[in-house]
């Protein structure tokens, strides 16, 4: 069944919509996600013609509208978290919360009602759906069904996150398609002297520069450590608690992969993720290997260096450091 499911074709519906118009929305990101539509208008109007039918909704927060379609050319399914409750006319009478819209082509009849008949019972399961109802958001509807993420891993000191951080996350995030990149301030670095802030200095600051980026998130998972930070043993919490179904990516500099060879259990690192390394100047290559790759990013003339000295000689840094850090720097005082 999971198979079937698709990050991209997984979707949380903002704002209040009638069940029409929560359909409507899930056939549209079909459209948009998925080669399998030939005619979105034809496939909309047969899942309106089955809902005539009779309710899709099967009780306590789910409906699982479905239809076929000669205009279809594989099965596909598309899920929707919805803000707010819609009602399916469900037997309990609950209003739904969740919709996952099935579409298959006319010559797969036994293969579409058996993956109808596995996700009602799939979806029944009480653990399985009070995780999925009680989602708030998109990543959090990803971890509840467990499809498999693209998960990108940047640590660094962040001493302080400036522009070209924020830049190379982005870029990463689009080139490589990835679903969330979690950005880890270090706690205590393995290999540089302590002359960094607070842990949660640099966590806000990281928080305020990625602020409104739903696929970047902020971890205090080597802060709030009291042990020296190693990659590897920070990948394993992640992979932990994330599961091992997914796809990781640590994303690392070309001066770190210059000497990545000499990191902890870097074989180890290599076995559970993949490596993207983006370039920095005066830095070529590094380790090769089939899970390393070597992405040709922008570069920048930026460091943290750099900017703890401008604002040690009083010199304006808001052309460095997104706005909102500039100001938390500026307010508390840092680095002078």
């Amino acid at each position: 069944m999971l198979k079937y499911f698709n990050s991209k074709l997984i979707t949380y519906i903002k704002g209040k919509h009638s069940k029409n118009e929560a359909l409507k929305i899930l056939v549209d990101l079909i459209r948009e996600n998925s080669d399998a539509l030939k005619d979105e208008n034809h496939f909309y109007e047969n899942i309106l013609a089955r809902e005539e039918l009779g309710s899709t909704g099967i009780g306590q927060g789910i409906a699982i509208p479905h239809a076929r379609s000669e205009k279809i050319d594989k099965i596909v399914v598309a899920i929707g978290l919805l803000e707010h409750r819609v009602d399916f006319n469900s037997p309990d009478g609950e209003g739904v919360k969740i919709v996952i819209l099935v579409g298959a082509p006319k010559g797969q009849n036994k293969e579409y009602l058996h993956l109808v008949s596995e996700l009602v019972r799939t979806f029944r399961d009480k653990k399985l759906r009070e995780a999925v109802t009680c989602a708030t958001n998109y990543q959090e509807l990803l971890e509840a069904i467990a499809v498999k993420m693209r998960i990108g891993i940047y640590g660094g000191s962040f001493n302080p996150i400036h522009r070209a951080h924020v830049e190379i996350v982005k870029f990463i995030l689009e080139k490589m398609n990835l679903d969330k990149i979690i950005i880890i301030p270090v706690g205590k670095a393995s290999h540089r002297a302590d002359i960094m802030l607070s842990g949660e200095l640099r966590k806000k600051m990281c928080e305020l520069a990625f602020e409104g980026e739903d696929k970047i998130v902020v971890s205090d998972i080597e802060i709030k450590s009291k042990k020296t930070s190693y990659t590897v043993d920070t990948l394993k919490k992640i992979i932990s608690y994330y599961g091992g179904h997914n796809e990781f990516y640590e994303i690392i500099g070309e001066d770190s992969a210059y000497n990545f060879s000499k990191w902890k259990d870097y074989k180890k690192i290599l076995e559970l993720s993949k490596v993207i390394v983006f370039r920095r100047e005066g830095y070529i290559g590094g380790v090769e290997d089939r899970n390393i790759i070597y992405l040709d990013t922008p570069l920048y003339n930026i460091s943290s260096t750099m900017i703890r000295e401008r604002i040690k000689n009083g010199e304006d840094i808001s052309e460095l450091v997104p706005e909102r850090v500039a100001e938390f720097i500026k307010e508390n005082k840092l680095y002078n």
